[in-house]
C-alpha cells in the first residue's frame, strides 16, 4: 500500500561556544529524511511549513491539541490544522475538516490525529467515527485505526469508518470505493458495502449494508431497583458504536455489549443509542426508578445470563 509522505522540513541551528570563542562553529544535524511529523516530534515548529487544513464546520464541543502542546483547547471555525495536530469531539458534537478537495467529518465522541498533510492528500489516525469525501483523482485520504494496523484508503469516493481503539474496525462505502487493509491483507469495498476487521484479524469479505440499524436490547424484568446500577446488554452490528447516557460502551467483535448503568435517585430514562458505520442511529429507552430505601429484591435474571 502506498503511504502519503509529507514534504521533508529541514532546519539548521547554529550553536556558538560562548566560553570558547576560538572553537569552530558547529551545525546541528539536519532532521533525517521523513515527514513533517518527524521534524515536529523533534521540537521544530510547524508554522509556515507545509500545507495546512482548516476547520470548516463545528457543532457542539470540539477541542484541538497542537503538535507541540500537551493540553487541549477550544477550536474555532476557520482555524488551521497542521501535521500532528489532533482534534476531539464531545457528546453530540461534530467537526468538518477541509483540505483542497478533501472533506473529513469527525463524529461525536471521537478523536482524529492528522499524521500527514501533503500535496497528495491527508493521512490521519482515528478513534471513534469519521467519514470522508474525495473526488476521483483529486487527492488521497488514508485513515489508520487506533489500536490496530487497519488502514482505510480512497482516491475517489466517500467512506465512513469506526475504530474502537481496541482493534475492532468497520468501513462502509457510500460512493466510489475504499480499500481496507489489516494483517497484511487488503480488500476493496464497493459502493453500498461494509467490511469489518474483528480485532486481531484480517478484513472480512465486504457485505451489503443492512437496510435498518440493528439494535436489540435486553432489559432486566424489573424497572424498579434499590441498586445504584442497572444492568443492560444487547446486540448490534459488528463495528457499530453504542452509547448509554452519552458514554461509549464497549462492543465486542461479534457486536455484543453489556453495561452497568449508574443511576440517580428517583425516576429516570435509561437510553441506549446504536450508531452503525454509515452514521445511522437507533435508540431504545426505558423508565427506571431507583429508590435506595425500597425493600431488597433480586432481579429475576441478569440480561446477559442464560
Amino acid at each position: 500500500m502506498t503511504r502519503l509522505v509529507a514534504p521533508c522540513v529541514l532546519g539548521l541551528s547554529i550553536a556558538l561556544g560562548a566560553a570558547c570563542p576560538e572553537k569552530p562553529v558547529e551545525a546541528t544535524p539536519a532532521a533525517p529524511d521523513g515527514s513533517v511529523a518527524e521534524a515536529q516530534a523533534n521540537g521544530e515548529p510547524d508554522a509556515g511549513h507545509g500545507p495546512t487544513a482548516h476547520v470548516a464546520v463545528i457543532i457542539g464541543t470540539v477541542e484541538v491539541r497542537r503538535a507541540e502542546a500537551a493540553n487541549w483547547s477550544p477550536v474555532r471555525e476557520g482555524d488551521e490544522l497542521g501535521t500532528e495536530d489532533a482534534v476531539r469531539t464531545g457528546d453530540e458534537a461534530r467537526l468538518e475538516i477541509d483540505y483542497e478537495n478533501i472533506k473529513i467529518r469527525v463524529h461525536e465522541r471521537s478523536e482524529l490525529k492528522l499524521k500527514t498533510i501533503s500535496n497528495a492528500g491527508v493521512r490521519g489516525q482515528l478513534r471513534g467515527q469519521a467519514d470522508t469525501e474525495v473526488p476521483s483523482g483529486r487527492g488521497v485520504v488514508e485513515l489508520e485505526a487506533e489500536g490496530s494496523d487497519a488502514v482505510a484508503r480512497t482516491e475517489g469516493g466517500a467512506f465512513s469508518m469506526t475504530a474502537d481503539g481496541q482493534g475492532v474496525v468497520a468501513v462502509g462505502t457510500s460512493s466510489g470505493w475504499a480499500d481496507l487493509s489489516a494483517e497484511g491483507e487488503s480488500i476493496r469495498i464497493p459502493t453500498g458495502m461494509i467490511s469489518v476487521v474483528p480485532g486481531k484479524g484480517k478484513p472480512k469479505k465486504p457485505s451489503q449494508a443492512l437496510r435498518n440499524v440493528l439494535l436489540s436490547v435486553t432489559w432486566p424484568e424489573h424497572d424498579e431497583t434499590n441498586q445504584k446500577t442497572y444492568p443492560v446488554s444487547g446486540q448490534v452490528e459488528p463495528g457499530a458504536r453504542v452509547a448509554i447516557g452519552g458514554q461509549d460502551v464497549r462492543v465486542d467483535e461479534r457486536g455484543r455489549f453489556k453495561a452497568q448503568v449508574p443511576l440517580r435517585q428517583g425516576k429516570q430514562r435509561v437510553g441506549v443509542v446504536a450508531t452503525d458505520v454509515l452514521g445511522r442511529k437507533k435508540r431504545s429507552d426505558r423508565q427506571v426508578l431507583y429508590d435506595p430505601t425500597a425493600p431488597d429484591f433480586r432481579l429475576t435474571r441478569k440480561p446477559w445470563s442464560k
